[in-house]
């Protein structure tokens, strides 16, 4: 949780940092004097100087301001260091800084992930995974609570696979036969109840993300592993050993992909007929289909048809809806530009963006798009930001970037209260050869500040409804079975939601003891190292 907390405060603070840096250098530029500098809201925790500036660190983390001498119009004495006392074009030249280095920090950002290698949006393969590091067969939450320390694992080429249980080994005897032990790295939670165990010592995100697609937890347990070459001839070594099912459930599961004949390189053209324009279209047509896949493909200048048998699987979610993971075990080719490229690629993206709010703006205003949809409050982005940092630092920093430029573009609407509208009043200014009365401009940066806070207690309790929705269920009767076997601890009921304090250790020991529970509703929280399960109850 504090994690999450630090990793949402770091966004926020690196968009408005950003954003009030460039007030900031355009005053400075401008020859106007910043009183101050500061990060955050509240009585400041740390203040220093620096020049004429006070750079301010505040207690409560959520934005930062910058200001001016000379701000207010009324309390201005038009000093030539003050806000006010400089002619109109150089007033927006300060405002509008501020979104402006809101455009480029996105730019800095596409800049350095185009430079550094990014996965193209081109139906192009860029990686086949041959074999799946993994056992071939499914075993159960249940099951796997049953394995004991000191089972054994064999090694070939390098990864490490797991056999199944192996009665009563003396570990001197082994370690004299030269086994060596290993401890689990992570065991993988994947399809509704059912686990696979990924006994590889190292494993890339990528072959994580494909495989399981559902996330990962650690589970301290023990074993013993052996090059397979010779591996029979020792084990027979060992007295009542059963050896005859080691090498069954083991065999290396082969991608439909690489068996199909798929290679790096190859441009996908259609699926089943259906032309693919981009990654994003060929994996919703993966998803959806249900038969036996037709690729056409470019190789080499020439034409080719494909068939292709996806590996599919059928689970429910932590929210009890049913979903479908068809793998093909393809990846997406990772575009590496120069420096240069990159950067003219960064420009090409950030219009496509810009071409992409800027439809969905029209939308909205024309009543075609909901506001629940279109808009997120500060509950939703901190929500999005926390998922998408755990996908990795490219995913990560890619969402700043889309963030930063939404907040440019928004803040230069001709809106009160908002750069845009201050830039709005400034054109006014200008074309009347004088500036509206102050009266004037407090009642409408007034009520622009109004119809904002409503707009945001709007969003935000759209954010509430959204993550509601996503919150599992499960039934009254259930939770206080599950109170009364000793797992969960009711600690306070707020409505139709009611709140768990999980002890880790009686939910291991005790959740076998719950025959018609979920598990997975319950081991997705405890897996994320949560302590806290919020469920809906139903009514029940």
């Amino acid at each position: 949780m504090l994690l999450n907390i630090l990793i949402f405060l770091f966004t926020l603070s690196l968009l408005v940092v950003s954003h009030e840096f460039g007030h900031f250098l355009g005053a400075r530029l401008s020859g106007v004097k910043v009183e101050k500098f500061a990060l955050g809201f509240g009585p400041p925790l740390v203040k220093f100087n620096l020049k004429e500036t006070t750079l301010l660190v505040c207690l409560i983390p959520l934005g930062g301001y910058v200001k001016l001498a000379g701000d207010q119009r009324g309390a201005s004495h038009y000093e030539d260091y003050e806000f006010f006392s400089k002619p109109v074009g150089v007033r927006a030249k300060i405002v509008f800084f501020g979104p402006l280095f809101n455009f480029i920090l996105t730019l800095l950002i596409f800049w350095g992930i185009f430079t550094t290698g990014f996965p193209s949006s081109q139906p192009i393969i860029g990686k086949i995974i041959k074999y799946a590091p993994i056992p071939k067969s499914e075993f159960t939450f249940k099951e796997l609570e049953k394995l004991k320390e000191n089972h054994l694992v064999y090694e070939e080429d390098r990864e490490k696979y797991f056999a199944w249980t192996i009665p009563k080994i003396n570990l001197e005897r082994l370690k004299s036969l030269g086994f060596t032990q290993y401890q689990i790295q992570a065991v993988v939670s994947a399809y509704g109840d059912s686990l696979r165990a990924v006994a590889k010592k190292n494993f890339s995100s990528e072959e994580v993300a494909t495989l399981v697609q559902k996330g990962l937890a650690s589970h301290k347990l023990i074993y013993w592993s052996y090059p397979r070459k010779n591996l029979e001839e020792k084990l027979s070594q060992l007295k009542g050993v059963d050896t005859s099912h080691l090498f069954k459930i083991l065999e290396k599961y082969s991608y439909p992909g690489y068996r199909a004949g798929l290679k790096e390189g190859d441009r996908i053209l259609e699926v089943n007929g259906k032309k693919v324009r981009s990654w994003q279209e060929l994996s919703q047509l993966i998803r959806e289909s249900n038969s036996l896949l037709t690729f056409k493909i470019l190789r080499e200048d020439k034409e080719l048809l494909v068939k292709v048998n996806p590996y599919r699987f059928t689970f429910k979610n932590p929210w009890g809806e049913e979903e479908q993971i068809a793998i093909v075990g393809i990846g997406s080719k990772v575009v590496e530009g120069n420096f240069v490229v990159s950067f003219f690629k960064a420009w090409g993206r950030m219009g496509e963006l810009c071409f992409i709010i800027g439809k969905s703006l029209l939308l909205l205003i024309l009543k075609k798009l909901p506001l629940k949809e279109a808009v997120a409050g500060p509950i939703g982005v901190g929500f999005l930001t926390v998922q998408v940092a755990k996908a990795g630092l490219v995913p990560f920093f890619n969402l700043v970037g889309v963030l930063s430029l939404s907040l440019g573009i928004i803040n230069l609407f001709p809106f009160p209260v908002l750069d845009g509208g201050h830039l709005f009043l400034m054109l006014l200014e200008k074309l009347k050869k004088k500036p509206l009365s102050e009266k004037c401009e407090e009642v409408v940066n007034r009520i622009g500040l109004s119809i904002l806070v409503a707009l945001m207690v709007i969003v935000s309790y759209n954010d509430i409804i959204r993550l509601r929705e996503r919150t599992p269920k499960i039934s009254y009767s259930l939770a206080k079975r599950l109170s009364q076997v000793g797992i969960v601890k009711e600690i306070e009921n707020d409505g139709d939601y009611i709140f768990w304090e999980v002890s880790e250790k009686e939910l291991k020991e005790k959740l076998k003891d719950i025959s018609s529970l979920d598990t997975q509703k319950v081991l997705s929280s405890w897996r994320n190292s949560l302590k806290v399960i919020r469920v809906r109850l139903d009514n029940e």
